[in-house]
């Protein structure tokens, strides 16, 4: 079976602070999953080319955002935050991917829910919490 992977945000549903929910989708023979990330990003955070959060300097975010003068620090995330967003979203990705792997070693047959099951069971509690598992 062949699957995808991707990221996208969810756009149509911006919390107080215009930051959106990133989610995997997983797809295998049309069959698709949405899984949310545990961390939340301003669409001028994320770039939906490559996929990726992508850092914006604080001085071209306000240009950008000229309508809110405070909290801006709580909006646009850090070069830091950043690479951690990235770095958690490629766990992700690895983390289900290597479960896709071993259900192949081991021959077994495997639905998109086996799955994404198996990962969220592998989660710790507190991100489980997070993502509403």
């Amino acid at each position: 079976m062949s699957s995808t992977l991707r990221f996208a945000i969810r756009l149509d549903r911006p919390d107080k602070y215009g930051k959106c929910t990133v989610q995997l989708i997983y797809q295998i023979s049309g069959d698709r999953k949405f899984v949310p990330y545990e961390t939340k990003v301003h669409p001028l955070n994320w770039d939906s080319e490559q996929k990726q959060a992508v850092f914006m300097p604080f001085p071209k975010a306000k240009k950008e955002l000229k309508d809110i003068v405070y909290d801006l620090d709580k909006i646009i995330l850090t070069e830091k935050e950043i690479k951690d967003v990235n770095a958690g979203l490629a766990k992700m990705a690895a983390d289900i991917q290597s479960i896709e792997k071993r259900f192949i070693a081991l021959q077994q047959t495997y639905t998109i829910h086996d799955i994404i099951d198996e990962y969220k069971a592998g989660l710790s509690y507190t991100n489980k919490q997070k993502l509403g598992c």
